[in-house]
């Protein structure tokens, strides 16, 4: 399958390079060109922009730092949906704003794209491990479909209900686990 990969920071780039340890064919992106120098030697290829990513790719998967990078990467000029082709993917494993991935998906199926929200909960050492729990909203059906890719990242795969909903989780997760430190350092 075709990938492509935006975002490779801490998270995004163990995640990308166990993409391509899965054999599929990875194109990807960041702001700064150095942080793919290790995937392009892998055999990884270099896009300028987040456009020319999806232009090259089947599934589209960003990994970024929080809700206003994703609607520039995503809905931006030059963005991810200016270059998908219609019946290709998008992915979106970052913490996110529900209401976020819920325009981003009404969007994105208007123009006939499959968009899920997939954050992910595990660290860098589940990135790097490919042990990452990931909660995915969306269609079930693109769910279906994409989770073969989506257990390249990660070791438990969670379908939890329509667009948002694996945001929501992910925000659920996040406040059991901040009460758990509190609690502790109580």
């Amino acid at each position: 399958m075709k990938i492509g990969f935006i975002g490779l920071g801490n998270m995004g780039k163990p995640m990308a390079e166990n993409i391509l340890k899965a054999k599929h064919e990875l194109t990807v992106c960041d702001v700064c060109r150095d942080r793919g120098q290790d995937l392009l030697e892998a055999g990884a290829r270099w896009a300028e922009s987040p456009q020319e990513v999806a232009g090259q790719s089947e599934v589209v998967v960003s990994s970024l730092p929080g809700p206003r990078e994703v609607e520039a990467v995503v809905l931006g000029h030059g963005g991810v949906f200016a270059g998908l082709n219609s019946g290709s993917a998008y992915i979106e494993p970052s913490t996110n704003k529900p209401a976020t991935m819920r325009k981003i998906t009404a969007i994105g199926t208007a123009k006939g794209f499959r968009v899920l929200d997939a954050p992910i909960s595990g660290g860098v050492f589940g990135a790097r491990d490919a042990t990452l729990t990931v909660f995915v909203g969306g269609a079930e059906d693109y769910f279906a479909r994409l989770r073969p890719l989506l257990q390249c990242i990660g070791k438990n795969v969670v379908y939890m209900g329509p667009a948002g909903c694996g945001s929501v989780t992910k925000l659920v997760n996040n406040v059991m686990m901040f009460i758990n430190f509190v609690g502790g350092c109580e």
